[in-house]
């Protein structure tokens, strides 16, 4: 059964369709420089079938059977509303590859900048006329097979200023990798991790127009039955081995919780999903020591991958596939006590870049010799310039059960003792930052559970509940984070005491997609929440005013 489900896996990743999902990123430099030029960094991170393209780490991605290097054009609103806007290449620098799930990673950086007061939307789309830009063959909700099914990936950018604050906005933050793998006929969960820095109401909705997703669009590509919740939970049942889907959202940002809001911004993640037979033992489980560690600019940092093959001799770990960015450098597979060790390694080597500054969010997946994955395992890299910046604690993790015991749902409130989650929730509601921006106070609230899916913002209180909690307890936390910039933006801890830092989002991040039982049993592994959070460095960060799109140096 193995072998024949590898046979079948490999057959559909070298078919026509080369691509294989991304996602579409901006952020202002500077958000409160709220006059012409306005610089914006956009990044683009996709994947490919990595038997299509040529793939070398640090060089751009090419191939000879797509044949096209289109840019990400402004494709509505365009015109005055995008007066300032020159469009960047699509075509990103190759940052690793993956053999086992035929895959290559690819990134890139472009800084452009924008008039006063310019909103719209740029795609990375294919036109009709194309003979090529396709996914890879999809199945259709309706029955049958898709071979010609095109992309359309849509983000919306707005440096208009905000209402409540001045700034101009920024973005939330999504990451999910792809592919994700999932067990025939056990409703499973997707949990897609978001993060917004402005402490935003943050949903995720189904792309819905052919501008937004192509031919992709829900229900499309993926079975009708799929349920996307609207805290970015994807739950999914498939039906028919070597299935293969495609999952096309919009992440957006909301000033608050009224169902009738506007959205200020949307970015896209598309990914694909594919679905593998079931198994006779417990699928390849995969951990680090950290789901969080501190790097300093041009310092190399070394973190080992750890996967452990649960099916016994007849199976063994063939990858750990990373989706990396620029500057990490994967160290081979090592298997501890060869020849029928179950356990294995992969080291990698992170040396940050000045560009990196802020947050970087790097994840993996192991997979056996039948493609068979573990559950993914992300890892929150927070890059300071002078020094080495603290996590602000350590992140609960939730280990893959076995997949033979069906029992999936996780669920950190229920598995902790009374006491526990007593003790859990009042570090919860110490463990609180406050962004101040020209004297302006923002609590840093909408860092959601990747876990539990639950919550995105119970993990910090109102501004209001932020004036009454005691100044003592900031003490002992010291919270500090910024935004870095040419304007050297002010930034104050709770205790007022006026601090520079590299730090402009903090985030610990858990990424882990489970299937759902209507069993009581819970697994995971808790961590307790501590008080150390003490972030430390300094940065600025040059501008430039020039109208055409610079590529930030990989």
């Amino acid at each position: 059964m193995k072998q024949c489900w590898l046979l079948l896996f490999l057959a559909s990743s070298i078919q026509a369709g080369h691509f294989d999902g991304g996602t579409i990123r901006w952020a202002p430099v500077n958000r409160s420089a709220t006059t012409a030029p306005i610089q914006v960094v956009i990044t683009q991170t996709y994947t490919y079938t990595l038997s299509l393209v040529t793939c070398s780490v640090g060089s751009q991605i090419g191939s000879t059977t797509f044949g096209f290097n289109f840019s990400l054009w402004c494709t509505y609103n365009c015109g005055p509303t995008s007066a300032g806007y020159v469009a960047p290449p699509v075509l990103g620098y190759c940052t690793g590859t993956s053999p086992g799930l035929n895959l290559a990673f690819s990134q890139r950086s472009d800084i452009v900048s924008l008039a006063a007061n310019d909103y719209f939307t740029v795609s990375h789309s294919i036109p009709n006329t194309s003979t090529a830009g396709f996914y890879r063959p999809l199945t259709l909700s309706t029955g049958g097979t898709s071979t010609t099914s095109r992309w359309n990936i849509t983000a919306s950018i707005d440096v208009r200023v905000r209402p409540d604050n001045g700034l101009i906005n920024t973005p939330p933050l999504a990451n999910v990798m792809s592919p994700q793998g999932i067990p025939l006929n056990i409703p499973t969960q997707i949990v897609i991790s978001t993060f917004d820095i402005d402490g935003d109401n943050v949903r995720c909705r189904w792309s819905n127009s052919s501008l937004e997703c192509g031919n992709v669009c829900f229900p499309t590509t993926i079975p009708s039955s799929t349920i996307l919740s609207s805290n970015c939970t994807l739950t999914i049942t498939g039906n028919v081995t070597n299935s293969w889907y495609c999952a096309s959202i919009q992440v957006e940002d909301f000033i608050d919780t009224n169902l009738m809001a506007v959205a200020m911004s949307s970015v896209p993640v598309q990914f694909l999903i594919y679905v593998y037979p079931p198994q006779n033992c417990p699928v390849p489980s995969l951990s680090s020591p950290s789901t969080c560690i501190g790097v300093q600019v041009g310092v190399p940092y070394t973190v080992t991958l750890a996967a452990v093959n649960n099916c016994g001799s007849t199976s063994n770990i063939s990858d750990i596939a990373v989706q990396a960015f620029s500057g990490i450098v994967e160290g081979p597979i090592i298997q501890l006590d060869p020849p029928n060790g179950t356990s294995y390694e992969k080291n990698i080597t992170y040396t940050p870049l000045l560009s990196q500054l802020g947050l970087q969010i790097l994840c993996a997946t192991a997979l056996d010799n039948s493609n068979i994955p573990s559950a993914q395992y992300c890892i929150t890299c927070i890059v300071g310039d002078t020094s080495v910046p603290a996590c602000p604690g350590t992140a609960t993790t939730a280990v893959r059960p076995p997949e033979s015991s069906s029992v999936y749902n996780i669920d950190t409130e229920s598995a902790l003792s009374p006491a526990q989650n007593h003790r859990a929730k009042h570090h919860q509601t110490m463990f609180k930052s406050m962004l101040s921006i020209n004297n302006t106070i923002l609590p840093i609230r909408s860092i959601r559970s990747s876990l539990s899916g639950r919550g995105r913002n119970s993990m910090f209180q109102s501004h209001r509940h932020e004036q009454r909690t005691s100044t003592s307890n900031y003490e002992r936390l010291q919270r500090r984070a910024s935004i870095s910039s040419n304007d050297s933006l002010t930034v104050w801890a709770p205790v007022q005491k006026p601090i520079r830092t590299a730090i402009n989002v903090i985030r610990l991040h858990r990424l882990s997609h489970t299937a759902i039982s209507n069993e009581s049993e819970n697994i995971v592994n808790r961590s307790a929440i501590t008080n150390q959070s003490q972030l430390t460095s300094a940065t600025k960060v040059s501008q430039t005013s020039k109208r055409n799109p610079q590529r930030i140096s990989t």
